[in-house]
C-alpha cells in the first residue's frame, strides 16, 4: 500500500502544506480572511423587513460548490507536478499569496458597504436600497470579485495549473449562475431602479466587464 501510495502521490506535496515555513504564510493569509469576514458579518442586526426568497438554490450551490472544487484543486496538486519548478514556483506562490490578499481585502470591502443588507441567500425586499456606495458606484458584484481573486489565488498558491483550471471552471459554474438569479430578483422587486442602476455598472471589472 505505501509503495502505491509514493507512486500516485506527486512529492514534494504542494508549498500550502510543505515545507513548514512556506506554508505558514498561506494558512496566515486563509485565517485572517475568513475570520475578518467573519467579524465583519457577527455585527450585522437582524432585518426587519419582509424578504422574499429567491435563492433557487445559488446558496447551497456555491457553499458547497466551493468546497468540492478546492479540495479537487488540493487533490490535483498531490497528483501532478508543479507547474513551475525553482524560483518560478516560489515567485508564483508570492503572488498567489497576494491575489488572496487582495481578494479578501475587496470582499471586506464589500461586506462593510452592504451591512446589514448582506445575506448569503438571495433575498430581497421592497424596503430594500440598492448599494451604490464604494466600489459599488462602479460594479454591481464586486464582491463576487473579490470572491474570484481569492479562490484564484489559492489556485496560484497551489502553483499547479490543473488546480488553477479546475478553480476557473468553478468560478464559471457558480457565479454565472448566483449572478442570473440574483439580477433576476432585483430587477423583479426594483426592475426601474436596478435596471437604470445595470445600465451605468459594470458586473465585475469596473469600465471593462
Amino acid at each position: 500500500m505505501s509503495a502505491y501510495l509514493n507512486a500516485a502521490i506527486y512529492w514534494p506535496p504542494p508549498f500550502v502544506l510543505w515545507p513548514i515555513p512556506l506554508a505558514m504564510p498561506f494558512w496566515l493569509v486563509f485565517l485572517w480572511a475568513r475570520g475578518t469576514e467573519q467579524r465583519i458579518l457577527s455585527r450585522r442586526r437582524p432585518r426587519e423587513d419582509a424578504a422574499i426568497d429567491f435563492d433557487s438554490g445559488s446558496w447551497p450551490l456555491i457553499n458547497y460548490g466551493w468546497r468540492v472544487v478546492r479540495l479537487s484543486a488540493l487533490s490535483l496538486a498531490f497528483l501532478t507536478p508543479p507547474w513551475l519548478d525553482g524560483a518560478l514556483r516560489i515567485a508564483l506562490y508570492g503572488a498567489g499569496l497576494l491575489m488572496m490578499i487582495s481578494g479578501a481585502l475587496l470582499r471586506q470591502h464589500c461586506l462593510r458597504m452592504l451591512g446589514d443588507y448582506f445575506t448569503y441567500r438571495v433575498s430581497v425586499s421592497e424596503k430594500n436600497t440598492i448599494v451604490k456606495s464604494g466600489i459599488y458606484r462602479w460594479v454591481r458584484h464586486p464582491s463576487y470579485t473579490g470572491g474570484m481573486l481569492f479562490n484564484l489565488g489559492i489556485g496560484l498558491t497551489l502553483t499547479n495549473w490543473r488546480s488553477a483550471v479546475v478553480i476557473i471552471l468553478g468560478m464559471i459554474v457558480m457565479y454565472v449562475y448566483r449572478v442570473h438569479v440574483e439580477e433576476k430578483a432585483l430587477l423583479k422587486v426594483h426592475s426601474a431602479a436596478y435596471g437604470e442602476y445595470m445600465q451605468r455598472t459594470k458586473r465585475f471589472v469596473p469600465f471593462v466587464f
